[in-house]
């Protein structure tokens, strides 16, 4: 083999896996001496003779960072900064140890040693210091030592019984056979990567990614952090398949729009599914065609005005409405969800809602907690009482692969006084859930959900709001204030709305709670407002402003409901999938979502319920 033409040859800019601190010396620094530095999620560890089966913390997620080896690419950074080259030999030692102590087809390792996605990211990882090393240290010994643990992991992700579809971690699978391709590309083999790992990347970009932009793995964490690595993906695909860096440029410009509708007005990430409340960094490197539209998230100014203030993505399952671009107390923004397409970070979230205004964040989703699955908190986390929607006491929503695509947002109208937004889902055993989010604009909204059951259930109205709103209930109505200042108040528009609670921190069940960091639970209000029987309704009017004009001449009889607002009546007659809506008795436009596969079951619990 001529080793002085790969010592020569280009550098290769690998994409990065995690992004360097600002304290990159005395991380690298630390390491030298093995003191294991993760992230500034957990504390430093000092490592010993048997790190790759250590688990001081008891959480998966520092294990899964520790076996992608996220020390070396920490070592790898402080060595392109510093030029250290104590960095880089000790990302070795590192990098031969796990190796010496993970084999390939071991099973007494750590469960995250050859995990499916920790494989992938690792693999990047291992190019990258690949790089470095060809360039500082090359030597005959270490390539076939480089060779070997990359061929090993390029195996590994061939095996299609190992491959992830339809994931994101089978993306992040892609994208790292790819650089493999790139890094490794006078290998014979090298090719049949190439070529396999850009099949299945297509293949998952479209399944991942809605025809209308949105994103199907319910939680906006996600798209912030894809977007992210496919913008790095995409320089490095054009340096390689300028065609497959311009293809993957149209998704990316969909997804972004999503990104844009699905930020809170204060420009941070809200907490649906698997993400935490965060603030949205600006990605580095944009594609010259997307920097304009990217720029939006953090600078609202007139470009903005081309976007309508509301959408449906009805694939997806997100309806966003809002009623105004610029960020100011006046603002505000709900989003209505029910998005099932697949289990990957699915909460038992159908119909929720999350809602902005007066400056702060209102009614909230309690957040990820973290991935260690049967710890109580995370148990909590994923459950309906932890997010704004219905809850059938004593059960949970059914979110088994057989119930995937049994929910969904079904109508749509909006004018200028008002919008509609409709859906329903069939998750709960034997019950049928209608839900409709009005927008009285500019500010205020009524929420109406209907649930029937085959047998006499408990149900409740869950609301969750914000650490930062302090709340209190007269028995019947509840104020939220946020400084002391009133922000919200929740007033039933039913006589027989059923008993109104309030509660926070409650331990058993967990109930009250909101998680704002890894692992970390705070407690906030929970209000409900419970009915018992074979049938629940609920009306109940969210005032965020109330100067505005509230609700007059409420009534909901059989499947007709009917109030004046503003001196406009409204009236809605509900059916068994898609609704009408007449305002001054003039029949409105409704737009229907069609999903067949919900309608038709829909259609089967309607037939089994009322007959």
């Amino acid at each position: 083999m001529e080793y002085e033409s790969i010592i020569k040859r280009e550098r290769i800019n690998i994409i990065p896996v995690t992004k360097p601190g600002l304290n990159i010396k005395e991380v690298c620094d630390g390491l030298l001496n093995n003191k294991i530095y993760i992230s500034k999620r957990y504390p430093t560890i000092l490592a010993d003779r048997d790190l790759w089966t250590a688990d001081p913390l008891n959480d998966r997620s520092w294990r899964f960072w520790l076996h992608t080896l996220t020390i070396i690419e920490n070592l790898i950074y402080g060595y392109e900064l510093y030029g250290d080259i104590q960095y880089l030999n000790k990302a070795i030692l590192f990098l031969e140890d796990w190796h010496s102590k993970n084999p390939p087809d071991s099973t007494a390792v750590s469960e995250m040693a050859w995990h499916d996605h920790s494989t992938a990211l690792r693999l990047i990882i291992i190019c990258k210091l690949h790089e470095s090393w060809r360039k500082a240290l090359f030597s005959e010994e270490k390539h076939l030592f480089f060779q070997k643990i990359i061929e090993e992991h390029c195996q590994k992700l061939m095996n299609d019984s190992f491959y992830m579809p339809n994931h994101n971690h089978g993306l992040d699978q892609d994208i790292a056979l790819y650089t493999a391709s790139i890094t490794l590309s006078y290998l014979k083999e090298s090719k049949e990567w190439k070529e396999t790992s850009l099949k299945r990347f297509w293949k998952q970009v479209d399944h991942l990614i809605a025809e209308d932009g949105s994103y199907k793995e319910h939680s906006p964490a996600y798209v912030y952090i894809f977007l992210g690595r496919f913008y790095t993906f995409y320089h490095f695909l054009n340096k390689y398949d300028p065609a497959a860096a311009n293809k993957l440029i149209e998704h990316l410009d969909k997804l972004l729009t999503f990104f844009i509708y699905i930020v809170q007005p204060d420009g941070q990430i809200p907490p649906i599914g698997d993400s935490e409340m965060s603030p949205f960094i600006l990605w580095n490197e944009l594609p010259e065609s997307l920097v304009d539209k990217a720029k939006l998230l953090k600078k609202p100014h007139s470009l903005l005005n081309e976007f309508s203030l509301e959408k449906v993505f009805s694939e997806g399952g997100y309806a966003f409405l809002r009623n105004q671009w610029n960020y100011t107390k006046e603002t505000v923004q709900a989003i209505l969800y029910s998005s099932f397409h697949s289990r990957v970070h699915k909460h038992k979230d159908e119909l929720a809602l999350i809602l902005y205004g007066n400056g702060v964040p209102i009614l909230t989703d309690a957040g990820k907690f973290s991935y260690n699955y049967s710890d109580p908190g995370r148990i909590y986390a994923e459950s309906a009482r932890a997010h704004n929607t219905i809850v059938v006491a004593g059960e949970e929503m059914d979110t088994s692969k057989a119930n995937i695509g049994k929910s969904g947002l079904n109508g749509y109208f909006s004018c200028d006084n008002l919008s509609v937004v409709s859906g329903t889902h069939c998750l709960y055993r034997g019950v049928l859930h209608y839900r409709l989010l009005i927008f009285l604009k500019p500010s205020n909204f009524l929420l109406i959900d209907w649930v029937i059951a085959k047998d006499t259930k408990t149900v409740v109205q869950n609301f969750l709001f914000h650490p930062s709103i302090d709340c209190s209930s007269d028995g019947r109505t509840v104020i939220g204030k946020f400084r002391g200042k009133e922000c919200i108040s929740l007033i039933p528009l039913i006589h027989n709305h059923g008993v109104t609670q309030l509660k926070k921190g409650r331990i058993s069940p967990l109930e009250g709670w909101y998680s704002p960091k890894h692992s970390i639970l705070e407690p906030t209000w929970n209000a409900q407002f419970t009915q018992t029987g074979k049938e629940a309704r609920f009306a109940t009017q969210m005032l965020i402003d109330k100067n505005k004009p509230a609700i007059d001449n409420f009534s909901w009889y059989g499947n007709l409901v009917k109030f004046k607002i503003n001196q406009q009546e409204v009236m809605i007659i509900l059916h068994q999938y898609t609704h009408e809506l007449y305002l001054n008795g003039k029949k409105m436009n409704w737009l229907s979502l069609p999903k067949t596969q919900l309608e038709n079951e829909v259609k089967k619990r309607w037939k089994e319920l009322k007959g």
